[in-house]
């Protein structure tokens, strides 16, 4: 027992402030997170670049219920995951650092998988956008999210002007390569010299009313647009991150009222009620 208590002790010494649990070991680099509809109490995760196609199901306190490979799909940089209204997952290949990428592409499975698998990617959309300048490095992306049945993305932008690109992604499963209609840009702030302004992953809430963004140094929150599509045109609050504690985010999903954060590090975070005018900043200020 005493052993016991040791290694407990000591596990949870390892946990950056503000985390409460770690994603199995499976799990090397978490680069996507969404709540299952299709299994209760669970997420749907993700590796990032360098992984074999491959999604798991996780529970609340990171651990792993089942890995299952997705079969007709290919991992060269998988960055986000996102669940529509008809039930399909999303997996968006859509990582490119050096703007270097062209086969950009999402992958659909047309419904969650059970947990005995198998897990089947139906179709690959290859992707496009229509203003990529070759010059920049503003077109990776590490964010999509579902509004119904619509997509969109977020770029992640690496020229240092601290801003984001909202794209649309239409008609996804129309069987042709799919140019992506841009929205609206919008400077994300933070400092230049930590990363400002890098969008990492966006997750819709429950009811569809508000956009959590995630960066390396806030979470934004957005309401619905009172027309349009422009999703960041209504923002709601900012919630400056300790960078230094939760290092670099990776992933957000709603889960209820609450969002859960995971870092690259596998490390969990809970931001409870972050539309409460009490959450002012995370770690603490009315946050956990």
């Amino acid at each position: 027992m005493p052993i016991v208590l040791l290694l407990t002790v000591l596990g949870c010494a390892r946990l950056p402030a503000g985390a409460f649990a770690k994603l199995d070991r499976a799990v090397v680099e978490p680069s996507g997170l969404i709540k299952s509809r299709a299994h209760a109490g669970l997420f749907w995760t993700h590796n990032d670049s360098g992984d074999s196609a491959r999604i798991f199901a996780v529970d609340p306190q990171g651990a792993l219920v089942v890995e299952l490979p997705v079969e007709g799909a290919e991992n060269v940089d998988w960055e986000d995951l996102t669940l529509d209204s008809a039930g399909r997952i999303w997996i968006g290949d859509i990582g490119d650092n050096l703007n270097s990428r062209d086969d950009l592409a999402l992958y659909v499975l047309d419904a969650e998988p059970s947990l005995e698998g198998p897990a089947v990617a139906s179709r690959r959309v290859p992707i496009r956008y229509p203003d990529r300048d070759p010059d920049l490095l503003d077109f990776d992306a590490e964010a999509l999210f579902a509004d119904g049945e619509r997509l969109y993305l977020l770029t992640k932008h690496r020229s240092g002007d601290l801003s984001t690109t909202l794209y649309a992604i239409p008609d996804p499963l129309s069987g042709a390569e799919v140019t992506l209609t841009r929205i609206s840009e919008r400077v994300i702030g933070g400092n230049p010299n930590r990363y400002g302004g890098m969008v990492t992953a966006a997750d819709l809430s429950p009811d569809g009313e508000t956009l959590a963004v995630l960066s390396y140094h806030a979470l934004l929150l957005f309401g619905r647009p009172e027309d349009g599509q422009d999703w960041l045109s209504r923002p709601l609050k900012e919630i400056p991150l300790d960078q230094s504690a939760l290092e670099q985010c990776e992933s957000v999903a709603w889960d209820g009222e609450s969002l859960l954060i995971t870092n690259e590090d596998r490390a969990m975070f809970r931001v409870q009620t972050p539309l409460s005018p009490t959450c002012l900043s995370f770690p603490g200020q009315g946050c956990e």
